[in-house]
């Protein structure tokens, strides 16, 4: 349901390590300040655990 679990299924099809992925949302939260850091870095880490299953 969440457009980062797309993003981060297509960062691994590409061949992304889990440290790359994590670090690019690192980056892009940063721009969308605290809210959306506490938001996406909770459903960046949960979708990389269920897709890398």
């Amino acid at each position: 349901p969440y457009c980062i679990s797309a993003h981060v299924k297509n960062a691994l099809a590409a061949g992304l390590t889990r440290e790359q992925i994590i670090e690019a949302g690192t980056v892009a939260m940063a721009f969308g300040g605290g809210p959306a850091m506490a938001y996406s870095s909770t459903v960046l880490i949960d979708a990389l655990n269920e897709l890398e299953k």
